[in-house]
C-alpha cells in the first residue's frame, strides 16, 4: 500500500496544488511569526551590547524593588564621580527636551499634535565609550549654537547639514545650526526617540535652569564590580552604581518583554491560519476521493481492505503535509525578510533584523504542517475506506441534496446552546456559548448552503440558464460549498467581531475616560520648573475658571513609589471633587488621597518616606472622588509640608479648568504662551482618551489585517474546489456543450458558482460576527453595539471580489474541456 500511495500521490499531485499552497501559507505565517520576533529580539539585544559595550558602570536612582525612591540625579553628582580613581569618562543623560519648529509641509502638519516635535537633549562627549551616538554625516557639535540631530529626525523632517533652526528650549527660543547627523548603533534614533546633541555647556543652556540627569554612564579601568563599588562610595542616598553588565542585561530584558508579548499574538494568528488551512485540506481530499471512487472501488474488488484504503490515503496526506511544510518554511523565510524590510521603512527606530532559520523553527514548521494535514485527511480517508466494490461500475459519484441528519441535529443543539450561554451573565458561560455558537454555524453549513441556493433561485433565474444552473449545482451537493466557504466564514466572522466589538469597546472606553477627567488642560514640564511669567500669563487668560499650579516629588509608601503634590488648595477644590473630608486643615501632618485606593480612609495614618530615608507619618484628612488626573498628581499635601519634604521644589505643571464655551480658545492661548519653551507641553485633559482611541484604532486595523490571511486561504479553497469540481463534472460540462451551451455560457456558470459561494461565506460570516458581537457587548455591559456599516459594506464588496477572482482559474480550465473527450470520460 505504501507503493500504491506514493504512485497515487504522484498521479494526483496536480489536483493537490492548492492544498500544498494552503499548507505553505499556514506554515509560512507560523514560521514568519516566530522568526520575525526572534530576529527583532536578537537585533535589539545586539544593539544594546554594541552601543553600551564601553560602559563599565551606570549610576541610576534607586529602584522601588531596592527599597528606595524614584527621582533624578543632580548634575553636581557627575563632577564627584569624575574624581573617583579609575574613572576615565562620565556622561550624563539630561532629563530635558527641546521642540522643533512646526512643520510647514501640510502633510506633515496633519499628523503633528501637541506631543510632536520634542527631542531629548544630549550632552556630546568625545569619548565613544560613554557617548553612545556616532556621527554618520557632517561633524560633531563643537561650539555654542551648533547641534547634531538624529538621522530619523533629519529624514522625517527633511533637514540637512547646514539647516538653520529656531528651537524652543528650556531657556527660551534659540537659533541653532545643524552641523551633523547621528545615529545610535544601527538605530536611526536613540532607544528613547530623537535627540539634539550639543557640547555640554550649550546642552545645559538648551535644557534650561533646574534640569536634572536621569543616569550617568561611566567608563574606567579595572574590574566593573570594583569600579562600581568605588563610585557607590561617593554617591548620595538614593543613587545606585550598577555594573555595565547588569545594565546591559536590564535593557535587553526590557526589549525581551516587548517581543514576549508580540510573539504569542502573532503565533495565535498563525494558529488560526493553520486551523483554516485544515478546512481547505479536508475539502480538497474529500473532492479527490470522490473523483477516485471507481479507482478505490477497484482496489476493494481486488481484495484491498478498508484499513488498507484508509492507510493509503493517510500516507498520501503525510506526503502532502511534508512537502507543503517544506514549501511553507521557504515561504516563511522569504516572508520574514519582506516583513523585516517593511519594518525597516515603517518602524524606523527598529534595527535591521538579521534572519536566522534555527532548527527549532524548522522542526516546529514541519511538525505542525504535517500533523495538521494528517488530521485533516482522517475523515476523507475514513469515508474512502467505506467505498463498496460495486461502486467501480458507476460512471460517476452519487450526489445528494439531503444534509446529514446527525450533523444538522448537532448543529441545532450547538447554535441553540451557544445562544443560551451568550445570554447568561457569567464570563465562563459567555465564552463557552461563543465557541459553541461558532462551531454550530460551521456544522450547519450544508443547511445554510441549501437555503442560500433556494433564496438565490428567483434572482439567478432572471440572468439566464447559466446562472440558474450554477444555483442548482450548489444545491445538488450543499456539503461541498459549505465546507469550501467555512474558511471564509471563520475569517469574516472574526473580522466582523473584532470590528464591531472593538469599536464598541473603544467608544465605551473613550467616554468613560473623558467622563473621569476633571481638568480641561494639563501643563507639564520635562525638566526644571515652569517660569513664573508663564504661570501668571496662563492664570490671567480669559475663560480660565480655575488654575492650580503643581509642585511634585516622589516618596515611598507601603513599599511603593507614590507621588506627592502641593498646590493652591482653594483652586484645587474648583477642579477636583471631594468625596469626604476637607482640604482646609491639612497642615504639616495631613494628606488628601484618591478614594480609589481602598487602603486610604479618613483618619488612617501611613508612613511616607522621602529620598533621604526621612519618615513622615501623615493622616488622611480628605478623599477625592475617582479621577484619572489623580494618577498624574498622586496625593496632595499643604505647600508648607512640601517645602519641608522637598525644599526648593518649583512648579512642575498646572491643572487648568476653562469655561466650556471658551475651551478651544483657552487651549490655543496656552500653547501660544508656551510656544518658546521646549520643556513645557500643554495637553488636553482628555489626552488619555485620545491616546486610548488611537491605540484601539491601531489594534483593530492590525488585527483585521492579520485576519486577512484567513481570507487569502479561503480564496485558495474556493479556487481549488471549483477547479476540482470541473474535472469531476467534465461529463456534465461536455453534455452542456453538446446540447448547445457555448464555452462562454459554461464560463458564466462557473463565475456564478464562485460568486454565490463567496457571498454565502461573506454573508454568514458577517451575520455571525454581528450576532456574537452583540451578545458579547451585551454581556460586558459596555453599552450598545457600535456598527460601522460602511466597513461592513466594504467586507461585502470584498466577498463579491473574492468570488470574481476565484473564478478566473476555473473558467480557464473550463475552456480546455473538449466536448467528445468530456462525454467519453468515465
Amino acid at each position: 500500500m505504501l507503493a500504491i500511495a506514493l504512485k497515487s500521490l504522484r498521479a494526483n499531485l496536480p489536483r493537490l496544488v492548492a492544498t500544498l499552497v494552503a499548507i505553505a501559507v499556514g506554515v509560512g505565517f507560523l514560521t514568519a511569526g516566530t522568526m520575525l520576533t526572534d530576529s527583532i529580539s536578537n537585533s535589539l539585544g545586539g544593539e544594546v551590547d554594541t552601543v553600551l559595550s564601553g560602559v563599565d558602570v551606570v549610576v541610576t536612582t534607586r529602584s522601588i524593588s531596592q527599597g528606595g525612591t524614584v527621582g533624578e540625579i543632580d548634575p553636581a553628582v557627575l563632577t564627584e564621580v569624575e574624581k573617583v580613581p579609575g574613572v576615565t569618562a562620565v556622561s550624563g543623560a539630561i532629563s530635558a527636551t527641546v521642540r522643533l519648529p512646526d512643520p510647514t509641509d501640510p502633510d506633515e502638519a496633519a499628523d503633528y499634535d501637541e506631543t510632536s516635535g520634542f527631542l531629548g537633549v544630549h550632552a556630546w562627549s568625545d569619548d565613544p565609550a560613554v557617548n553612545l551616538l556616532t556621527v554618520v554625516e557632517g561633524r560633531a557639535p563643537a561650539a555654542d549654537g551648533e547641534i547634531a540631530l538624529d538621522r530619523g529626525t533629519v529624514e522625517d523632517r527633511h533637514f540637512r547639514v547646514g539647516s538653520r533652526l529656531s528651537l524652543a528650549t528650556g531657556s527660551g527660543r534659540r537659533e541653532v545650526t545643524v552641523v551633523g547627523v547621528t545615529q545610535m548603533g544601527s538605530l536611526r534614533s536613540g532607544m528613547n526617540g530623537g535627540t539634539a546633541s550639543a557640547v555640554p555647556a550649550f546642552a545645559n543652556v538648551l535644557a534650561g535652569p533646574g534640569a536634572k540627569l536621569s543616569n550617568l554612564l561611566v567608563a574606567g579601568t579595572g574590574a566593573e564590580a570594583t569600579l562600581a563599588g568605588a563610585v557607590q562610595r561617593v554617591l548620595p542616598v538614593g543613587l545606585v552604581a550598577h555594573t555595565g553588565t547588569w545594565y546591559r542585561n536590564e535593557q535587553k530584558d526590557q526589549f525581551k518583554s516587548i517581543t514576549d508579548v508580540l510573539r504569542p499574538v502573532i503565533q495565535g494568528f498563525s494558529a488560526l491560519a493553520i486551523f483554516i488551512c485544515a478546512f481547505v485540506i479536508a475539502n480538497t481530499f474529500t473532492v479527490v476521493v470522490t473523483q477516485r471512487t471507481r479507482e478505490l472501488a477497484l482496489m476493494r474488488a481486488v481484495a484491498a481492505t478498508p484499513l488498507q484504503i484508509r492507510r493509503s490515503l493517510r500516507i498520501e496526506g503525510l506526503g502532502v503535509g511534508l512537502l507543503g511544510s517544506v514549501l511553507g518554511i521557504g515561504f516563511g523565510t522569504a516572508l520574514t525578510a519582506g516583513l523585516a524590510s517593511l519594518l525597516g521603512h515603517t518602524a524606523k527606530d527598529l534595527p535591521p533584523a538579521s534572519i536566522h532559520l534555527t532548527p527549532g523553527v524548522v522542526i516546529t514548521g514541519m511538525l505542525v504542517g504535517t500533523i495538521v494535514t494528517f488530521l485533516a485527511v482522517l475523515v476523507p480517508a475514513f469515508r474512502a475506506g467505506r467505498t463498496a466494490p460495486v461502486a467501480a461500475m458507476r460512471a460517476s459519484a452519487v450526489e445528494t441534496t439531503r444534509p446529514n441528519r446527525f450533523r444538522m441535529g448537532l448543529a441545532a443543539v450547538l447554535v441553540a446552546g451557544g445562544l443560551v450561554g451568550l445570554v447568561v451573565p457569567k464570563a465562563l458561560a459567555v465564552g463557552i456559548g461563543a465557541f459553541a455558537f461558532t462551531i454550530g454555524i460551521i456544522a450547519a453549513g450544508p443547511v445554510l448552503a441549501l437555503g442560500f441556493a433556494r433564496l438565490c433561485r428567483p434572482v439567478t433565474r432572471r440572468f439566464g440558464v447559466s446562472a440558474r444552473l450554477s444555483t442548482d449545482n450548489l444545491a445538488r451537493n450543499p456539503t461541498r460549498p459549505s465546507t469550501t466557504t467555512n474558511a471564509l466564514v471563520i475569517g469574516l466572522l472574526l473580522v466582523t467581531l473584532v470590528t464591531v466589538a472593538g469599536n464598541s469597546l473603544k467608544r465605551y472606553s473613550v467616554k468613560t475616560v473623558s467622563d473621569h477627567t476633571a481638568a480641561d488642560f494639563i501643563m507639564l514640564t520635562s525638566a526644571g520648573s515652569v517660569p513664573e511669567t508663564i504661570l501668571a500669563d496662563a492664570r490671567r487668560l480669559e475663560g480660565v475658571t480655575a488654575f492650580a499650579p503643581l509642585s511634585s516629588t516622589t516618596v515611598k509608601v507601603d513599599g511603593h513609589g507614590f507621588g506627592l503634590t502641593s498646590t493652591d488648595l482653594g483652586q484645587l477644590q474648583r477642579i477636583f471633587r471631594l468625596k469626604a473630608g476637607s482640604l482646609e486643615n491639612l497642615g504639616l501632618d495631613g494628606v488628601a488621597t484618591p478614594a480609589f485606593d481602598t487602603t486610604n480612609r479618613l483618619g488612617v495614618t501611613k508612613i511616607y518616606t522621602d529620598a533621604f530615608g526621612r519618615e513622615y507619618p501623615l493622616t488622611t484628612k480628605a478623599l477625592f472622588d475617582f479621577n484619572l488626573d489623580l494618577f498624574t498628581t498622586g496625593a496632595f499635601v499643604s505647600p508648607e509640608l512640601m517645602e519641608r519634604i522637598a525644599p526648593g521644589t518649583g512648579v512642575t505643571g498646572a491643572l487648568v479648568k476653562a469655561d466650556p464655551g471658551q475651551r478651544a480658545e483657552v487651549g490655543r492661548s496656552l500653547r501660544r504662551i508656551t510656544h518658546d519653551q521646549g520643556n513645557i507641553v500643554v495637553l488636553r485633559g482628555s489626552f488619555f482618551a485620545t491616546f486610548i482611541e488611537r491605540i484601539f484604532d491601531f489594534l483593530i486595523t492590525a488585527v483585521t489585517t492579520l485576519l486577512g490571511m484567513s481570507v487569502i486561504i479561503a480564496l485558495i479553497g474556493i479556487v481549488n474546489t471549483l477547479t476540482l469540481s470541473i474535472f469531476e463534472r467534465r461529463r456534465e460540462l461536455g453534455l452542456l456543450r453538446a446540447v448547445g451551451s457555448t464555452t462562454r455560457d459554461v464560463r458564466r456558470m462557473v463565475r456564478w458558482e464562485a460568486l454565490q459561494m463567496a457571498l454565502l461565506g461573506t454573508i454568514v460570516g458577517i451575520a455571525s460576527g454581528l450576532i456574537l458581537g452583540y451578545f458579547l457587548i451585551r454581556a460586558s455591559d459596555l453599552g450598545g453595539l457600535q456598527v460601522q456599516w460602511g466597513r461592513l459594506g466594504i467586507l461585502l464588496g470584498v466577498g463579491v471580489a473574492l468570488g470574481l477572482v476565484a473564478s478566473l482559474l476555473p473558467t480557464r480550465r473550463v475552456s480546455k474541456v473538449g466536448i467528445l473527450d468530456a462525454i467519453a470520460a468515465e
